[in-house]
């Protein structure tokens, strides 16, 4: 059956009978009583697939290097000892119709009890899990900054060069360019050489763009079934492609993480786009497949309208290839001026209206909580000594990429609001700063979709069973209930 949305019309012997006899000669005088034939079957489970797009948005904010390392390493795992399912594996799932298929097969749509913790597929990668259904899928990855381009990291541009005296206007720290010693254009730090002076990294389109896997305009940007089901097998390595698609992101993107703003913006076909960009969206989002959207963010979103006037645009007068100027617009806004931010629910209703049906729309949100109960809650946390989400911390508001010490005195009413939870002021705090802010916007999306959604912290040392739970929810075979088996499998539309 073709993973496309389909309408199931069973016609039953029972009911075109009784539709043939409502057409007999009405001047039948004996009247007839209507009855049920008792033959109707118990009810019946028709599967019925389901293609998924997932929208992937990482936060490429300086904060996020080990987070986005270990989204990398819970894509998948080519460990055999953890997980069975080997990389090279993974195309084999596309012959297990065949007479005899291969060893991989005997995990296709896998079961709960091999999922759980200590199941035999629990330690597998969220790709590998999501293989391993029959479902189609497309994953395209997104960050959370919606500039033209993520050159907001001037030692990390193209042309950051090491060079004897540089003039003041080139020296962004004072006092260090008195012509001794060389110096990173940019940066100032001390250097012998270009290669002191960070990666080339350049410019990349950003705003309503997909992110590829290798340099702008060279490599693929989506990660899709039909890779593994197609006889090329050049583009079978699909864990490596992930992993260089988020070396490609990287963290030199804002530090506003405007998570539902680049999602509004990719999936609106209005968004002005960078040229390389225009056909990511028809490329990758399809009429007839779920929706699937994964946030990975260690910040609170600082979505709001371009006009707001309550906020400073950080982005006005952005052009990619100039590095932005500096603006007096700090992240701390965006938790202090929460009311100014586009409400959430804007962003629920934009999705509702990209989908016909509701169910068809996911949410899932890896972002600042912790565990209450069975479920996770918005909340700034740390990774405890376990390995599991603490959230005994001050709030950095927007520094978790500096912060270390919080407050300037016990007694400082702002250190204990967490307004003062950043490097540089004085240890003598009751608590310390969290690693990562509560996510509590990302939560209310997700809330919005209840059914569909999942929650999870950021705060984990491992995020391979939330990865997994993911999966599960993506790749899981949806079902409709029948009244009964139907007599021909062509009456099924």
């Amino acid at each position: 059956m073709p993973s496309v949305l389909r309408r199931l019309i069973v016609l039953s012997p029972v009911v075109t009978a009784l539709a043939a006899s409502n057409a007999c000669n009405r001047r039948v005088f004996e009247q007839v009583e209507p009855t049920c034939d008792p033959t109707i079957a118990s009810d019946v489970d028709i599967p019925v697939e389901k293609a998924a797009d997932i929208l992937i948005v990482v936060d490429n904010s300086n904060s996020m290097k080990d987070e986005q390392e270990e989204l990398a390493k819970n894509f998948l795992n080519p460990d055999l000892a953890e997980c069975p399912i080997a990389v090279d594996q993974l195309a084999d799932f596309a012959r297990c119709k065949e007479d005899v298929p291969p060893a991989v097969c005997a995990y296709v749509n896998p079961t709960a009890e091999q999922l759980q913790p200590g199941g035999e597929l629990s330690g597998c990668g969220f790709i590998q899990v999501l293989a391993a259904y029959e479902n189609d899928f497309r994953v395209g990855v997104i960050t959370t900054d919606v500039g033209v381009c993520d050159n907001r990291s001037p030692t990390a541009l193209g042309g950051n060069l090491c060079k004897a005296s540089p003039t003041p206007e080139e020296c962004t720290v004072p006092d260090t360019c008195d012509g001794t010693q060389q110096r990173c254009v940019g940066s100032g730090l001390n250097c012998t050489s270009d290669s002191d002076c960070g990666l080339t990294w350049g410019f990349r389109p950003q705003r309503g763009c997909l992110q590829p896997n290798g340099p702008p305009g060279t490599e693929s940007k989506i990660i899709a079934r039909s890779d593994l089901d197609d006889t090329e097998t050049s583009n079978d390595n699909i864990g490596q492609r992930f992993t260089r698609t988020l070396n490609n992101i990287s963290v030199n993107g804002s530090g506003f993480e405007r998570g539902l703003d680049a999602m509004r913006d990719f999936l609106d076909p209005a968004t002005p786009r960078d040229p390389s960009c225009a056909d990511d969206l028809g490329g990758f989002l399809r009429d007839d497949a779920k929706l699937v959207v994964i946030f990975l963010t260690d910040e609170q979103d600082c979505s709001r309208l371009p006009d707001n006037e309550a906020l400073v645009n950080e982005f006005e007068g952005d052009i990619c290839g100039v590095v932005p100027p500096r603006t007096n617009v700090s992240a701390k806004d965006c938790y202090i001026k929460v009311d100014d931010l586009t409400q959430v629910g804007a962003y629920a209703e934009f999705l509702r209206g990209r989908k016909r049906n509701v169910d068809d729309i996911s949410i899932a949100v890896i972002s600042g909580g912790v565990r209450a109960g069975d479920e996770t809650v918005a909340s700034g946390c740390r990774i405890g000594n376990d390995g599991q989400p603490d959230g005994g911390c001050y709030s950095s508001r927007g520094q978790s990429g500096t912060a270390s010490v919080c407050g300037s005195s016990p007694t400082d009413a702002a250190a204990r609001d967490g307004r003062r939870c950043e490097a540089g002021n004085s240890p003598e705090c009751e608590l310390p700063c969290c690693e990562a802010d509560s996510g509590s916007r990302y939560f209310d999306l997700a809330d919005a979709f209840p059914d569909q959604s999942i929650k999870d912290s950021i705060c984990f040392a491992d995020y391979r069973e939330t990865m997994i739970k993911i999966a599960v929810k993506i790749g899981d075979v949806e079902s409709v209930r029948l009244a009964e088996a139907p007599a021909d499998d062509a009456l099924i539309f």
